[in-house]
């Protein structure tokens, strides 16, 4: 994601936490992508920030690709 974020727009793709919902032993983190400083691409939800980015990173990817292969 970060090579092709970085090829087409110049940039890394910053992570931004939306949300976060329920008990401390339970929380589940909302994560946007968000490339070239304003497009949002992707939001997911897991139950740890990290698995979140992970999960949007992955949906970002798959429609950064679709956009390269049209």
């Amino acid at each position: 994601l970060q090579e092709i974020t970085q090829s087409k727009y110049g940039t890394t793709p910053e992570y931004k936490v939306i949300a976060s919902r329920g008990p401390d032993h339970k929380k589940e983190f909302e994560v946007a992508v968000i490339v070239d400083d304003e497009e949002e691409y992707a939001r997911a939800i897991g139950k740890s920030k990290k698995i979140a980015h992970q999960i949007a990173a992955e949906k970002t990817l798959k429609i950064l690709e679709k956009e390269l292969n049209e």
